[in-house]
């Protein structure tokens, strides 16, 4: 779903930051370019995010697009979303980072939070649209399905159970807070030096 997805991004990226954010605290960075959660983070968004969120679109368009387009056949719609989930995510980075060095951790996670929130409760409340199983045929048509018909889909399948599944298997482990302090050393050494 398109519309939400800058949502979702913000939230997820939010939701990294959040993780790592005793190490990049302890870098002690300002510069995001420079800090590697950013491009770790940039490398799953690049590897991972945009190319299933494409499969999706591709071949989910109907629901994808809240049932603007009915297919992909035209690669201006894919090449527009993978500039939106790229920018977002920059966005989405900037942002966070620029959070929690302003604001703080407790900020930060509640405005991550606050993101999934409004995420799912959008979800919930236009659910006759975002929850759709059937074709763009059918939305148009107005053919009633059920809310539940939506879990056993092939929409959910594929746009939910195989995006969770490629993005769970993506997930970065970051360092432990034991390895705070010698990256906290490793900075400082390395900026004297």
């Amino acid at each position: 779903m398109l519309v939400l997805e800058p949502i979702w991004l913000y939230a997820s990226v939010g939701f990294i930051i959040v993780c790592a954010r005793k190490q990049i605290l302890a870098l002690e960075q300002k510069e995001m370019f420079s800090n590697q959660y950013f491009t770790a983070i940039m490398i799953m968004v690049a590897a991972v995010f945009v190319p299933v969120e494409n499969w999706i679109l591709h071949r989910q368009t109907a629901w994808e697009t809240t049932f603007l387009f009915e297919n992909s056949n035209d690669s201006t719609l894919i090449a527009f979303a993978t500039l939106v989930h790229v920018m977002v995510s920059l966005g989405s980075y900037w942002l966070s980072f620029k959070i929690l060095h302003k604001y703080g951790e407790d900020v930060l996670i509640k405005s991550t939070m606050w993101a999934f929130s409004i995420f799912f409760a959008t979800q919930g409340i236009f659910y006759e649209t975002l929850m759709y199983p059937g074709t763009y045929a059918e939305y148009h048509n107005g053919v009633p399905h059920t809310f539940w018909s939506f879990f056993v889909s092939q929409t959910f399948i594929e746009s939910y159970i195989v995006f969770f599944i490629f993005f769970g298997l993506s997930s970065t482990s970051w360092q432990s807070s034991g390895e705070v302090e010698f990256l906290r050393r490793r900075s400082m050494g390395s900026s004297s030096g």
